[in-house]
């Protein structure tokens, strides 16, 4: 008999919690928009192929566990991290547009499907 759990989510729920309040586990920083941003290469890498690269790859970040992403802002980049932790992200007619370009940047397929969302909805609406 296979049984099922939410064992995923609490382990995601526990990495996200670790990320902003004690950073035992952080192993990488994200830098954007003048902003530090502690994450785990694990959970960054599973969902975006550009930090994928730029955490496995011979790429300065890699040996340095930093990045600089000059392309996108403190708050898009914050909500994103948010939207990696917890598969959930506020979406505005102020902030999608960046959101989207930082999505296709990133290469963050989900998150791209939830901006696609917002416009349906929105021109439905």
């Amino acid at each position: 008999m296979e049984l099922e759990s939410n064992h995923a989510t609490e382990i995601l729920n526990s990495l996200n919690e670790d990320r902003k309040t004690t950073k035992d586990f952080c192993d990488f920083t994200i830098k954007a928009g003048g902003k530090q941003f502690p994450v785990h290469k694990c959970v960054i890498g599973s969902i975006s192929e550009y930090f994928k690269k730029m955490c496995t790859t011979k790429m300065k970040e890699s040996y340095s566990n930093e990045g600089t992403v000059k392309e996108i802002s403190g708050p898009t980049m914050a909500s994103i991290i948010s939207f990696i932790y917890t598969s959930c992200i506020i979406l505005t007619h102020d902030n999608v547009y960046d959101v989207l370009e930082a999505a296709e940047y990133l290469r963050i397929p989900s998150l791209k499907e939830q901006c696609k969302i917002f416009f349906k909805a929105s021109l439905n609406g």
